[in-house]
């Protein structure tokens, strides 16, 4: 009878041996949910530092509609990329002022002594500047002519009167160029269009969220490309003042600068 006896108190003592392992399992995986949650929140913390600092970088609050592929059909689109830059515009190096298309239009035509080659032309996207390559670059070239600086530094100061975003298009003849550093009129108009916003962007402090550069090489043609005199003004550069403001510009395709000239 004491051996019966031992033997059901040591079973007993079996059978109830899982509910320690249980208890030791529960606990772990209290343990793990515990830190799941507090590297969740850890990581929800780090998100918001990144989405932070990367809203103060690329002005977020601003949707930019009129950035890199936005549909502008056959054109090819580049950005500038100047790092931290954005965060280093002077405080007084862009005038916020309450100027209108119209009235920048109305200066540029009343501005003597920037020659042959400069024309203007209301448009459904905007302002549109045209500034031929005579007055700009040599033929085939992207370093600037001499006084090529002083147009676009005469030309900034109109555009810092209006906030509006500025789309900055190169454009070529149907010639084709095929040079080591310009292996194409893509390369060639691309290439123009960064040198003219680098310029307006580090030389005349323009703000970098409003420039967009697009190069169309001849795709775009303001003129016959049958005559030396029509090839001369499809050379050239495009500063389009949008309609709107940044948060409304609307995606245009090329055809809005097709006519410009």
């Amino acid at each position: 009878m004491r051996k019966a006896k031992a033997h059901h108190e040591e079973e007993h003592e079996n059978a109830e041996r899982w509910l320690l392992t249980y208890a030791d399992l529960i606990t772990l995986l209290l343990a793990v949910f515990v830190v799941l949650y507090s590297t969740a929140e850890q990581d929800t913390a780090k998100f918001k530092k990144v989405v932070g600092a990367m809203a103060k970088v690329f002005d977020t609050t601003k949707p930019q509609k009129y950035g890199p592929a936005d549909g502008f059909g056959n054109s090819k689109e580049l950005c500038i990329s100047q790092g931290d830059t954005l965060d280093e515009q002077p405080a007084g190096g862009e005038q916020k002022t309450e100027g209108t298309l119209e009235s920048v239009q109305k200066s540029l035509s009343e501005e003597k002594g920037l020659g042959k080659g400069l024309s203007t032309k209301m448009t459904e996207q905007g302002l549109v500047i045209n500034v031929e390559e005579q007055l700009l670059f040599p033929s085939g070239r992207t370093d600037f002519k001499p006084g090529a600086e002083e147009v676009l530094s005469r030309l900034a100061v109109h555009l810092k009167t209006v906030p509006n975003p500025i789309k900055i298009n190169g454009h070529t003849d149907n010639v084709p160029i095929k040079t080591r550093q310009f292996p194409s009129n893509w390369h060639l108009s691309s290439a123009r269009a960064i040198k003219t916003a680098e310029f307006l962007i580090l030389g005349e402090k323009l703000a970098m969220q409003r420039i967009h550069v697009a190069g169309y090489a001849d795709t775009a043609p303001a003129a016959d490309n049958g005559s030396p005199d029509g090839r001369s003004r499809n050379r050239r550069v495009e500063l389009v003042l949008v309609k709107g403001s940044a948060e409304d510009a609307p995606a245009e395709g090329a055809e809005a600068t097709n006519g410009s000239h």
